[in-house]
């Protein structure tokens, strides 16, 4: 999951928001899968411990880049910052890093 937020971190402009939900998300009280064997076979600890809500504070919140955070109910947004002192980068093209037309088309989908 962090690595994900480190990706995520390298797409998104300055200003670009990220919306975190299910803060307080667990495998214990997760109906499809706090009876998997999988999960009977963690630890109480990483059972029952909220990740989204670990990930913000341990990565999200002292990352240089994130600011302007709030937290609302079960969700968490944070923005972005604008460094000035960054030379403003070209936009990312799909079609030059991705010429092969059904990759690209895939890709839009999202």
């Amino acid at each position: 999951m962090h690595a994900l937020f480190f990706l995520v971190d390298k797409l998104l402009k300055p200003n670009g928001i990220i919306l975190f939900d299910d803060l307080n998300w667990t495998y214990a009280k997760s109906p499809s899968l706090k009876n998997t064997d999988a999960v009977k076979n963690m630890t109480q600890e990483e059972k029952n411990t909220p990740h989204i809500k670990k990930l913000i504070e341990l990565i999200v919140l002292p990352h240089p880049n994130c600011h302007n955070s709030s937290k609302h109910d079960a969700w968490f947004k944070v923005s972005k910052k604008v460094d000035s002192h960054k030379e403003a980068r070209s936009p990312f093209i799909l079609e030059e890093h991705f010429p092969e037309k059904s990759l690209f088309e895939d890709i839009k989908i999202f």
